[in-house]
C-alpha cells in the first residue's frame, strides 16, 4: 500500500462519520474547510486534514471512561444554560 493510498484508507472511516453527522466541528476553519472538500487522493498532504484524522480517528478509538462522560456532559449543560441566558437577553 502506498502512502497516498494509506492516507485515503485512513480518511474513510472519518469521513462516514461526518457524513452521518457523528463528528462535528465548531467554529470557522476555512483553509481546513478548503482541504475536506478538494481533497481527492494525489498531490501534496493536506496538513490540517491530516491532523484532523488522525485527531477524529484518536478520540473514537481511545477507550472512554465513565469520567470523560460526566465531564463533556456537565460541559455540554453548562453551554445550554449559557446560550438559554444569552437568548434571554436579546
Amino acid at each position: 500500500m502506498t502512502a497516498k493510498r494509506g492516507k485515503i484508507l485512513r480518511a474513510e472511516p472519518v469521513s462516514a462519520l461526518f457524513e452521518r453527522f457523528r463528528v462535528h466541528i465548531v467554529g470557522t476553519f476555512p483553509a481546513l474547510e478548503d482541504q475536506m472538500c478538494t481533497f481527492a487522493g494525489g498531490g501534496d498532504s493536506p496538513d490540517r486534514l491530516d491532523a484532523l484524522v488522525y485527531t477524529v480517528t484518536e478520540l473514537m478509538c481511545a477507550p472512554c471512561t465513565l469520567g470523560t462522560l460526566e465531564f463533556y456532559k456537565e460541559m455540554a449543560e453548562k453551554s445550554a444554560t449559557r446560550m438559554a441566558q444569552g437568548a434571554s437577553y436579546n
